[in-house]
């Protein structure tokens, strides 16, 4: 896997993308309300919940299909993301301040 890219940001929202190959992908939208979107996908967006720690597929894209393999990757790209977040020198304290009890719960564990 890649290092994540910063994608947008703004007064109220930061959005990561960490590509996990050419054609998978995760992908935080960290509002600052605490709100957080877990998106993944390969040609679709597809929406991920958070609960006690373990992500899991909420809505998939019209068309889109995931494998329990992808399914594995992805929810190791959802650490990953979250883990180089922890370690990056520039975003570690924004993203902290930004966490909520279930993200909270990523953190502590990566």
């Amino acid at each position: 896997m890649e290092k994540f890219k910063v994608i947008y940001q703004n007064e109220t929202k930061i959005c990561f993308k960490l590509n996990i190959d050419k054609e998978m992908f995760v992908f935080f939208e960290v509002f600052t309300s605490g709100k957080w979107t877990y998106l993944s996908g390969k040609k679709q967006w597809n929406l991920f919940s958070l609960k006690n720690g373990n992500f899991g597929i909420s809505r998939v894209g019209i068309g889109e299909t995931i494998t329990l393999q992808e399914f594995m990757l992805i929810n190791d790209g959802f650490h990953e993301l979250m883990r180089q977040l922890k370690e990056d020198s520039s975003y570690r304290l924004k993203v902290m301040q930004l966490l909520n009890a279930e993200s909270r719960k990523v953190w502590n564990k990566v």
